[in-house]
């Protein structure tokens, strides 16, 4: 089974007006592929540890910062940061994995049982995320109710077909191609197999 944590949404301490801006700026962004992604917009990413990215923003040793739309909320990003831009920048994901050997010996009505009940978990984790980031623009914004506490008053960025472009050309020209550098010609394969064909975008192996 599979899952996803609530979407990583750009926060900025200064305004911006599209997901162009970061060009130049300094952004905390965690793990590989978001530190292409901010590369390839010209910003300079940097690998800062979530606890202190909310005295980062406020000090000004980043300009903005990528992670969770709820969770920044939670850590007070907002009280530092003053423009939100919704837009997916990733979704981590979750696997629920077993052993095949270990598989193999149950018994075919439990085989059955846990892949019923494993789906049903895996729609609960996706929805629970949709939830999530939802809830998280909402307090960061006060643009809805918030039922985690007090609303901020961050700026809400629209997000603009210009912006879902941009960030479709940075995955299919810089993501993608450093991911199959790291993955490998098999792993590529297996990618385009499946991922590939999910959203017509094929990788080359390097």
């Amino acid at each position: 089974g599979f899952g996803s944590y609530q979407a990583q949404v750009i926060y900025c301490r200064d305004k911006i007006s599209s997901l162009a801006d970061l060009k130049g700026k300094k952004v905390r962004a965690s793990g590989i592929s978001q530190q292409s992604f901010v590369n390839y917009l010209g910003g300079s990413p940097l690998n800062i540890a979530f606890a202190e990215v909310q005295p980062a923003l406020a000090k000004g040793v980043v300009d903005c910062a990528i992670t969770g739309s709820l969770s920044g909320y939670k850590s007070k990003w907002h009280e530092a940061a003053t423009h939100l831009l919704p837009m997916p920048v990733n979704f981590g994901l979750a696997a629920t994995t077993a052993n095949l050997a270990w598989w193999n010996k149950l018994d075919a009505r439990v085989q059955a049982l846990m892949t019923k009940e494993v789906r049903v978990l895996e729609d609960n984790i996706f929805a629970q995320a949709a939830t999530e980031t939802a809830i998280g623009v909402a307090c960061n914004t006060g643009t809805a109710p918030c039922p985690e506490g007090t609303p901020a008053k961050m700026v809400l960025v629209p997000v603009t077909d210009a912006d879902q472009a941009l960030r479709k050309k940075a995955f299919a020209e810089a993501i993608l191609p450093d991911f199959a550098k790291r993955c490998g010609p098999d792993c590529v394969s297996r990618w385009n197999d499946t991922v590939g064909k999910a959203v017509g975008i094929t990788a080359k192996a390097m």
